[in-house]
């Protein structure tokens, strides 16, 4: 069978590409970045869709660009939310499953317990970017609501603070300053959320795709867990950067941990807004495994390329 993933020189989009490359799956992938097809065209999207008529249709596109989304709203939406819409249109038309991914960032940040994937009354996203992602899961939802197609499939898969190869990172960007010499970083504690491998998510969804028949079509929550936690249900950014300088200590990527300073978001102002809290829970597939032991498999992986 044939899959079809968009978005394939993005840093999920790289992974879910090296993934499938090494497992055997029933399906035969092709990948497209945007120069191959910008989903913010409408009749291009529908047109190639019908053309390739795959069974399977991963979007890995996107605008992620958080403080960026404040000033350029418009393009932040004809991606996340208009290209998003064209897709599952064209999707629908062919009975290919959508497979579609969004972020803690739609929810409003003040439910310290975290957030399961039927939660509704605290989605009130604090920036454009969260507003942007938003509109296009209802885009989704709301196409199939109106549809007469029962069959058609949408999941929708939501993730937070995303690290891995081949793209702009928290877990990056520390490491080469601590390499370029920088000894002391101050790093907010009081955003707390679920840091999640690229490697991790791309194997998960690549598991979804050979459930897809038994699964039925929703919202669902992928991160890597945490445990020892019950309040609040994620770490903040302050205890990732201590466990990725310490990591990469043991690893020899570094020669010295760095003094890991806390500080309050207030002293980091920003054009974008960002929720406090925003863990994901995840009640509808068996738990991802714990953050440490993916950031060590990363690590690893980047302390041998």
């Amino acid at each position: 069978m044939k899959g079809l993933l968009l978005g394939k020189n993005g840093m999920l989009g790289q992974e879910i590409c090296k993934n499938y490359e090494l497992r055997s799956t029933n399906y035969e992938f092709i990948s497209l970045g945007h120069e191959d097809l910008d989903i913010t065209n409408k009749k291009i999207v529908h047109e190639k869709i019908r053309e390739l008529r795959p069974k399977i249709v991963i979007n890995a596109t996107g605008y992620t660009n958080v403080d960026g989304a404040e000033t350029e709203k418009e393009t932040a939406f004809a991606v996340n939310a208009e290209g998003v819409e064209y897709l599952a249109e064209a999707c629908a038309e062919i009975n290919a499953a959508l497979f579609h991914f969004s972020t803690d960032y739609i929810f409003d940040g003040t439910q310290a317990v975290g957030y399961k994937e039927d939660v509704e009354d605290h989605i009130k996203p604090l920036n454009v970017y969260g507003e942007s992602k938003r509109a296009g899961e209802l885009l989704i939802t709301n196409y199939k609501l109106r549809i007469e197609h029962k069959e058609w499939k949408y999941f929708i898969i939501r993730t937070s603070w995303l690290y891995g190869t081949g793209g702009k990172n928290f877990v990056d960007t520390l490491l080469t300053r601590a390499r370029d010499g920088q000894t002391e970083f101050k790093v907010v504690n009081d955003q707390f959320g679920k840091p999640t491998y690229t490697g991790d998510l791309a194997e998960r969804v690549l598991w979804m795709i050979e459930q897809s028949g038994e699964l039925e079509s929703g919202i669902y929550h992928c991160v890597n867990e945490i445990t020892n936690y019950e309040t609040p249900a994620g770490i903040a950014w302050y205890d990732f950067a201590r466990e990725i300088f310490t990591q990469a200590r043991e690893l020899g990527i570094i020669k010295k941990v760095p003094l890991v300073v806390p500080c309050a978001t207030s002293e980091f102002p920003r054009p974008a807004k960002r929720p406090t809290y925003s863990a994901l829970i995840n009640t509808k597939l068996s738990p991802m495994r714990e953050w440490k032991g993916a950031l060590r498999d990363y690590l690893t992986r980047i302390s041998v390329s």
